[in-house]
């Protein structure tokens, strides 16, 4: 598989998000906690589920260790977002 990078339309997005480290993984979790919910969104736009790493910029890439925490983000894509009414 060769690497690639594609441009997206923007979407709206809904799932869960775990800060967490290589060495101290909950992927798993964060996928056990959505899948079985995901007949709750309703307005998803597509059946797929996406997932992102987001790690700080200011870690130089040299200090980059299997502790080094970042921000893992499982969604689902959905035409909008309506907040719950209280």
């Amino acid at each position: 598989m060769d690497p690639r990078i594609e441009t997206f339309p923007q979407k709206t997005l809904r799932g869960m998000r775990a800060r967490m480290t290589l060495a101290d993984d909950k992927i798993r979790v964060l996928w056990q906690r959505l899948i079985p919910r995901r007949a709750e969104i309703k307005n998803r736009t597509d059946e797929n589920f996406y997932s992102l790493k987001y790690f700080d910029s200011s870690t130089p890439y040299a200090d980059f260790t299997p502790h080094t925490e970042f921000d893992k983000v499982q969604f689902v894509s959905v035409t909008t977002i309506k907040s719950k009414s209280h």
